[in-house]
């Protein structure tokens, strides 16, 4: 299954999601949404609730791994199977990681979601130089957590080339689309 909006919302109220990461999840998805829309109209196939409901729900474990250095990924993974809806572990499972994106590459909805994830820092709209620095400090203390994050760079620069080779505008052109308070539901402190 599916989850529409509404069940993402009460998914990530219920598993404790917290108000920065909920904020991120959202912009996630908003800049997804842009991309997916603007794609399916440039003749690529897409499903878009699927797409909503994963870049939604995409840091659904990462509370659970903070601190502990799990990924956060799987544990997503197996947390949305386990919730009922495996047709979003796929998606999850890659929204960090696609590993090998080649111009030949058919887009599917895991690589809007890790471009669009990749575009968030916070949750703001960036540039991929920009979240990447951000990445590097936060999650680059060792010489080889840099270099994986300069390989994850590389990588997504040719997902960023592959989308956008179906679009009639450059990545710079992504709206800087902002969350209101009213978007916000209850959630806990984090």
């Amino acid at each position: 299954m599916i989850p529409d909006y509404q069940t993402c919302i009460q998914t990530m109220q219920a598993e404790g999601m917290w108000p920065n990461i909920f904020r991120h999840s959202l912009q996630v998805a908003k800049v997804a949404g842009f991309l997916a829309e603007e794609l399916t109209r440039a003749g690529v196939r897409l499903d878009v609730k699927l797409i909503e409901a994963g870049a939604l729900l995409h840091d659904l474990a990462k509370i659970q791994t903070i601190g502990n250095g799990g990924d956060h990924a799987a544990l997503g993974a197996e947390l949305v199977t386990r919730l009922g809806f495996g047709e979003l572990a796929r998606i999850v499972l890659r929204h960090v990681w696609l590993n090998r994106v080649s111009q030949a590459a058919v887009i599917d909805e895991s690589f809007v979601i890790n471009y669009s994830d990749k575009r968030i820092k916070h949750d703001q709209v960036v540039s991929l130089s920009r979240r990447f620095e951000d990445l590097t400090i936060r999650y680059g203390q060792t010489p080889e957590r840099k270099e994986m994050m300069h390989r994850l760079f590389l990588e997504t620069q040719e997902l960023e080339k592959l989308i956008f080779s179906f679009l009639p505008f450059g990545p710079d052109q992504v709206p800087l689309f902002q969350t209101s308070e009213a978007e916000l539901p209850a959630l806990p402190k984090g």
